[in-house]
């Protein structure tokens, strides 16, 4: 009996070390996850310290900042914790066509790059931003929102609504309700070939909240 209750508490002990050991690696250090990414992600990513407009154009990867708690441009959800853990571990789990490459982290690595992640702001949160819908997010990485807005991988959305689409090939004379919904719906399928990765929003609820969004950004 005695041997019993030992064997009970060596187990809990076990137990509750392990679950000491998880906690410490799930906080993550994001100076440490600063270290890994400058190291290791910015060879397909900018530097989301530092943004350059240029390098957005010409890096393979996406624009990361404010990617944390934001809906993943290429189909893949909302970005939170769990999910990015994934996605950086093993992207092609989660996306098997993805060209993101596997890098060669530790576990405690990746859960760095996460915490560093969090800290990072979207591009201009902050400047007129606060009254943008959680579903515009994942536009930030293309796009420019401002009024003197540059053109990222895709062109300045301000006062995009009621203009005449600036991409050839668009079938639409006008951006309106309609065409907006039919454009995020699927963009690919209005313009076959297009290089806007963004693969739509299926929920009509999504596409209204970015559709007013751009309805009011106009002088």
């Amino acid at each position: 009996m005695g041997a019993c209750r030992g064997f009970i508490r060596l187990v809990g002990l076990l137990f509750c070390v392990g679950g000491f050991a998880m906690q410490a690696q799930a906080e993550g250090n994001a100076e440490a996850g600063r270290y890994v990414f400058q190291s290791d992600c910015m060879f397909c990513h900018q530097d989301v310290e530092h943004p350059d407009e240029e390098q957005i154009r010409i890096r393979a990867g996406l624009d990361l900042r404010g990617i944390f708690g934001s809906e993943s441009a290429i189909g893949l959800g909302i970005m939170d914790e769990k999910r990015l853990i994934q996605w950086i571990s093993k992207p092609r789990d989660l996306k098997p066509d993805t060209q993101m490459i596997r890098l060669p982290l530790t576990d405690q690595q990746v859960v760095d790059v996460v915490a560093y992640l969090k800290t990072i702001p979207a591009p201009h949160e902050g400047e007129g931003m606060s009254k943008a819908p959680l579903q515009s997010r994942r536009c930030h990485a293309c796009h420019d929102f401002r009024p003197d807005g540059k053109t990222k991988v895709g062109p300045p959305l301000y006062g995009v609504f009621g203009r005449a689409p600036s991409i050839q090939g668009v079938p639409f004379t006008v951006w309106d309700a309609d065409t907006l919904d039919r454009w995020l719906t699927s963009p690919a399928s209005v313009k076959p070939g297009t290089k806007m990765r963004f693969e739509g929003f299926k929920e009509a609820a999504d596409r209204s909240a970015v559709i007013e969004y751009l309805k009011s950004l106009h002088d």
